[in-house]
């Protein structure tokens, strides 16, 4: 559980956001998901949105440098097979980059809906286990660190 708690900085009359963790909350949840909850997310209709967007403003970039260096001086039908091959690539593009975005936030929103159903709505830091070391060792600095600046001041 992470919380945001405004703390007096000793010695003055200012006070700052701290983000303080609470070690008792650390719990192990394990998920099973299938295809079909994947796919019923709704990540896959945003995902799509900015799938498109970003495909978009690269291709039309490219696009553009393609006509400003060879598309001015190119035949009609020449530049038209162009287009009809930057069009297919980008489809392509969008499909791949959308499949991978979607399922990557389907599995965030997965875990999300799983721990506020098992331990109530709350700021919750999700953290894999293959991460969680890091994560932890992080963590602990964090806190040696606060630590250290009580005793300084």
């Amino acid at each position: 559980m992470v919380n945001h708690v405004e703390k007096v900085v000793p010695g003055t009359v200012y006070s700052k956001m701290v983000m303080e963790m609470d070690d008792t909350a650390v719990e192990k949840h394990t998920l099973i998901l299938t295809i079909k909850d994947i796919l019923n997310d709704s990540a896959w209709i945003t995902q799509f949105i900015l799938s498109l967007m970003i495909v978009a403003a690269v291709s039309g970039v490219l696009l553009a440098g393609v006509y400003v260096g060879f598309g001015r001086t190119m035949e009609s039908s020449a530049w038209k097979m162009i287009v009809l091959v930057f069009i297919t690539i980008d489809i392509i593009v969008i499909v791949i980059l959308w499949i991978y975005l979607a399922t990557k936030v389907s599995i965030e929103n997965k875990k999300r809906e799983l721990v506020v159903r098992q331990r109530g709505a709350g700021n919750w830091r999700l953290v894999d286990e293959s991460k969680w070391d890091s994560f932890f060792r992080l963590l602990m600095i964090a806190k040696n660190q606060r630590e250290s600046e009580k005793l300084i001041k």
